[in-house]
């Protein structure tokens, strides 16, 4: 058993190397600028800002990768406190990318972080690239784009956000040929390795959203 353990393990870090860790730089870049298109094609200012906290979200997991890369200015604080709180991987703490960063006195616990989870372990350590790989991974993984995470009014508000992020991201992937097929790849590749994930995901929504809004560069609609 343990031998075959070092065999799996072995095999899983050059799929991650060699597949999963430039395919998901890939679709990371593609999104970032199918979302600022969003943004700048968009009128309602919600709209705007759901597009422009998606650049934030991809941006994240750029800067993870390159650490020379720079996010467009409406998003440059966000995403350096992202990756300060990511790099120093210690504590429980409100995220920067959120709905409403109005108030950082009272930030809900659906809106906080526990960044001690990007401490890579396992054999992510072993290099510089599954290093960065295990933190884009994780940030994608662990960002969550609740329906409804409470009762209260505020959280109502903050989980129709969420759900805006959600659909322009959706609506991205599904618009762009080349982007849905290299997220197919990935998603195939890693249901494969991993198994089905326990989450709602892109696959579960993609026909109830296209038979809802269909297929259109008109982001409005979701206003």
């Amino acid at each position: 058993f343990h031998t075959a353990h070092l065999v799996f393990d072995y095999s899983l870090r050059l799929i991650e190397l060699q597949n999963f860790y430039p395919k998901l730089r890939e679709i990371c870049t593609e999104m970032l600028a199918l979302s600022i298109d969003q943004y700048k094609n968009a009128v309602d200012k919600d709209i705007k800002k759901a597009a422009l906290m998606n650049a934030a979200f991809f941006s994240v997991m750029l800067k993870i990768n390159d650490s020379s890369f720079e996010p467009i200015p409406e998003i440059a604080s966000i995403v350096s406190g992202e990756i300060n709180s990511i790099t120093s991987a210690s504590k429980y703490l409100p995220r920067a990318l959120r709905p409403d960063t109005t108030n950082e006195s009272n930030v809900p616990e659906y809106l906080c972080e526990d960044y001690s989870q990007y401490r890579p372990r396992g054999h992510y350590t072993r290099r510089n690239e599954l290093k960065k790989y295990f933190k884009m991974a994780m940030w994608a993984g662990r960002y969550t784009f609740y329906i409804k995470p409470g009762d209260t009014e505020s959280a109502k508000t903050d989980g129709r956000f969420l759900t805006l992020q959600a659909l322009l991201m959706m609506d991205a992937v599904i618009n762009n040929k080349t982007t849905y097929e290299k997220w197919k790849e990935l998603d195939k590749f890693l249901t494969f390795i991993i198994g089905e994930t326990d989450d709602l995901s892109f696959s579960d929504y993609e026909e109830p959203f296209i038979a809802e809004f269909g297929k259109s560069a008109n982001v409005d609609r979701f206003a």
